[in-house]
């Protein structure tokens, strides 16, 4: 779980820094269950434990878990996906 600072703004570029995910788009949600859209590939969507990898966009644009619209929704959470991973300790 990300600790939360006073003042200190979580993102998805933040947490691709700090952990070293080598995405080129980074989004965060604490509720992990609605992101913008994934403009760069590789991608991350993110929440406070870990996160899912895109590595192209026709992976993310077909991802069934996905609602992807103007605005993707994730129904029951990005940390349900299968090929969710946490974020080392």
């Amino acid at each position: 779980m990300i600790p939360k600072k006073l003042g200190v703004r979580v993102t998805g570029e933040s947490l691709n820094r700090k952990y070293r995910l080598g995405a080129k788009h980074a989004l965060y949600h604490k509720d992990s269950t609605f992101y913008e859209r994934l403009a760069a590939f590789p991608g991350v969507l993110c929440d406070d434990r870990g996160y899912v990898r895109y590595e192209t966009r026709e992976q993310f644009e077909q991802d069934s878990r996905l609602r992807i619209g103007r605005k993707v929704n994730v129904p029951r959470s990005i940390s349900r996906h299968p090929r969710y991973q946490t974020f080392p300790q």
